[in-house]
């Protein structure tokens, strides 16, 4: 063999050992899509666009948990039915904000725990809560008033809406959880159904909305998951595993109270929808 043959091939084997180191060592990317919608504080915008300086606290979330498992996460939006079926079909690793449900299990696969969905590693805990001025005499019975014909102050694109419509509720939809207070009052609403992070922050920073309380138990209350693809799963199960103790660590952390802290303090934009 020629000296140069010889370097041809010390050249070659030094360079596919290189591609091999790279190759081991490169995060692997995972896709993870969510609704194009803003649901605030969890996503921020409509679109599909992503503003990563203000995605919304989900996203914030799952940037830790990227560096948490050293893996990339590359987020798209599209409407929420599609994030579901382009999960179902593989053509993303994930989708995420996902409340249980059993249907939605051949279309991806939940955190389990002994046959159970895991509810320590859920991404987010969202609740609605009615609110009312406290001299009024209403009381609420975890399924009805005890008063008939309310007027029920939400704010507009709430999901939430969808489901006091079907009860026959009678809504007034805003544009921000702050007009529904000024509105609460001065009595043109009963009661408000908002997300409580965010009205008790706002009833904490201003001394005029003292008389506006919270009315127990919660009207309604989900927690909310990272779904992966089941390709996902089946090829990477010990990663999928580790995204999933993450999310739930990184939850608990200092690091999202400053997050949460930050959107709280976002006057302007809606609650939980």
């Amino acid at each position: 063999m020629t000296l140069y043959l010889k370097l041809a091939v010390c050249a070659l084997t030094i360079l596919l050992f290189c591609n091999s180191l790279y190759a081991m060592e490169s995060p692997i990317t995972i896709t993870l899509a969510y609704e194009s919608e803003d649901n605030f504080p969890w996503i921020l915008g409509d679109g599909l666009s992503i503003d990563m300086e203000k995605p919304g606290i989900a996203v914030e979330h799952l940037k830790l948990v990227a560096l948490e498992i050293d893996a990339d996460i590359t987020f798209v939006r599209m409407p929420w039915k599609r994030c579901l079926y382009a999960m179902k079909a593989n053509q993303v690793d994930g989708v995420f904000n996902v409340s249980f449900q059993t249907e939605r299990m051949d279309m991806g696969v939940y955190p389990m725990l002994n046959g159970e969905v895991d509810i320590s590693r859920r991404i987010a805990m969202n609740s609605y809560v009615f609110y009312k001025n406290k001299r009024s005499s209403l009381q609420w019975h975890g399924t009805n008033f005890s008063e008939q014909n309310l007027v029920i102050g939400t704010v507009l694109g709430y999901s939430v809406n969808r489901t006091l419509n079907i009860e026959g509720a009678r809504v007034l939809k805003t544009s921000s959880s702050l007009k529904n207070l000024e509105l609460l009052l001065i009595n043109r609403i009963d009661v408000i159904l908002d997300a409580p992070d965010k009205i008790d922050k706002f009833i904490h920073m201003d001394h005029k909305y003292k008389d506006v309380i919270k009315i127990s138990p919660a009207y309604q209350v989900k927690p909310y998951y990272v779904m992966l693809s089941a390709r996902f799963f089946n090829e990477h199960p010990e990663l999928a595993n580790a995204l999933w103790n993450a999310v739930g660590k990184i939850r608990r952390s200092k690091e999202m109270e400053i997050i949460r802290l930050k959107y709280a303090l976002t006057p302007s934009a809606p609650a939980i929808p």
